[in-house]
């Protein structure tokens, strides 16, 4: 559940009934039972700048206490630039250190626009595979999923594996899975290598996880066009 601001709930709410009554006033204006001096006076020009600011001061209060429009937009952008990267599905995965912590059901109400986001992405590049954006998997269930494919990678900021050495056998289908914003936990890679994932480094760099996933991909794409050469 999303944490309130009482504050800022009740400076709404009274906000909210200063405009009632402003526009209340302004009413009795236009019927003929108030004069125009009553309205216009300077008590009445207070009122109309104070609701005006607080509806300002508001809004930007509440931007700055939340960045869940911040993070949609993050993740909506990474899933089309995913998509234009090459990438075939886009599996969310709940893992230890993830700090937003969504339930199958709440992530299954995103899944839908962001399988919109991923298809049009698909389309304006020309791509004739139709993206999936599957249901959110525990660290397990997306770790045992991967082992099924020929070359499955978690990338660990601790693995010294660089990418190359996995893709030099050019597998046909790559599984990646990319942390989160603490990354994994040395349990979780620990659960990765035993089913048989592969730990590798993306190098000295720490990325976004909205940055990591688009870097591995760049890095893939790198790999096999050149060696196509």
């Amino acid at each position: 559940m999303r944490r309130r601001f009482d504050i800022l709930d009740a400076w709404r709410t009274l906000a909210i009934a200063l405009m009632i009554v402003y526009h209340f006033l302004y009413d009795l204006y236009i019927f003929g039972l108030l004069s125009p001096r009553q309205l216009f006076s300077a008590p009445m020009h207070l009122l109309e700048r104070c609701i005006c600011c607080s509806f300002i001061l508001l809004a930007g209060a509440s931007a700055r206490f939340s960045r869940s429009n911040l993070r949609r937009a993050l993740a909506v952008l990474a899933a089309a630039l995913a998509v234009e990267l090459g990438a075939a599905a886009i599996v969310p995965v709940l893992t230890s250190r993830c700090i937003s912590r969504p339930d199958r059901q709440g992530m299954e109400k995103k899944r839908e626009p962001l399988g919109k986001i991923a298809w049009e992405a698909a389309g304006q590049c020309g791509r004739g595979l139709l993206p999936e954006v599957r249901p959110l998997l525990s660290f397990r269930e997306a770790v045992a999923e991967m082992a099924k494919s020929p070359c499955p990678i978690l990338f660990y900021e601790r693995a010294n594996t660089p990418l190359g050495a996995v893709l030099a056998p050019r597998p046909p289908e790559i599984a990646l899975l990319v942390g989160a914003e603490g990354g994994f936990s040395p349990e979780e890679a620990q659960e990765a290598a035993a089913a048989g994932l592969s730990l590798c480094t993306m190098g000295p760099r720490i990325l976004r996880c909205e940055t990591a996933p688009l870097y591995a991909l760049s890095a893939i794409g790198y790999a096999y066009e050149n060696s196509a050469r």
